[in-house]
């Protein structure tokens, strides 16, 4: 639903990727659909979310909103 397949599938650690400072070479909108796609997993009851498309492309945003 994150649209993260395209290129989780080519990055060694897929999801568990680490997105910080130190992490793999990942654009900001890679980085926002894996934080996505993490809370997505975890099922929470409520997710507040500060502009959580901001930095996606518009072709995953659409996507994302589809779901």
């Amino acid at each position: 639903m994150a649209n993260v397949s395209e290129f989780t599938e080519t990055i060694q650690q897929g999801l568990g990727t680490i997105v910080g400072p130190n992490g793999n070479r990942l654009s900001v909108g890679q980085k926002q659909r894996i934080a996505i796609a993490r809370v997505l997993i975890r099922n929470p009851l409520l997710v507040l979310m500060d502009e959580p498309l901001s930095n996606v492309d518009s072709k995953s945003e659409g996507y994302i909103l589809e779901k």
